[in-house]
């Protein structure tokens, strides 16, 4: 349904009428939004500075939770305005909303790598 490009995390907007998808774009990787009708994409994050990894549409579909350097943001789909709402220590992932769209669900990953020993989490 997209043009031939890295993309990964295909998720349909709660409605159908529209898919989100996190690829690789020229600036780096975004999360773009494409009508399944018209196939014609809209990058909800391009200049943002942050490389998405997943996301989640909210049940509403007016929103998409999206983990990104290390964080979880949420993007307004009309207006692309973007959120921050979770930034633990550790290297947040996979949001999930819960379904009447009140509060999201992630994962808090330590790097083995960097960390010595779990930090509190506030």
């Amino acid at each position: 349904l997209t043009p031939r490009q890295v993309g990964f995390g295909p998720l349909w907007s709660p409605d159908g009428a529209s898919f989100a998808v996190v690829q690789h774009a020229s600036e780096g990787v975004d999360l773009l939004v494409y009508g399944a009708e018209t196939r014609f994409p809209r990058n909800l994050t391009r200049g943002s500075g942050l490389a998405v990894l997943d996301a989640a549409w909210s049940p509403g579909g007016d929103r998409i939770a999206f983990s990104a350097n290390g964080a979880i943001h949420v993007v307004d789909v009309r207006t692309r305005s973007i959120s921050l709402v979770a930034d633990t220590p550790l290297d947040d992932r996979s949001p999930a909303w819960t379904p009447d769209g009140s509060a999201i669900l992630f994962m808090a990953v330590e790097d083995l790598f960097e960390q010595s020993s779990m930090p509190d989490i506030p």
